[in-house]
């Protein structure tokens, strides 16, 4: 059982596609902080998984949707799943974060 944060599930539900995983996030996960999003979510998701989340790239991935989660989260229509894609390089500046939009 995955220990939520403060006993609410950050992670609805999640499937995978080979090395690909959509992840829905749950609302609380709207109102909840970066560092939350980034940290205890993350440590949800590896539960949750049984940790075949162990890419790199995967947890860079989460982290750049955690610290743009409210543009994610709220964006017409409300977007509560957050894909992350096995595929994609581990990127070394920070910026691309924010100039790829966590698709880099």
């Amino acid at each position: 059982m995955a220990d939520p944060w403060l006993g609410i599930d950050l992670i609805d539900r999640f499937s995978w596609d080979g090395n690909n995983i959509k992840v829905h996030v749950t609302p609380m996960m709207g109102f909840v902080n970066e560092a939350v999003a980034a940290g205890p979510g993350w440590d949800e998701l590896k539960t949750k998984t049984r940790n075949r989340v162990n890419q790199a790239t995967l947890h860079q991935q989460w982290v750049c949707h955690a610290l743009g989660k409210f543009m994610i989260f709220f964006e017409p229509p409300p977007n509560n799943t957050w894909d992350l894609e096995g595929w994609r390089r581990v990127v070394t500046n920070p910026v691309d974060f924010i100039r790829y939009r966590c698709n880099w």
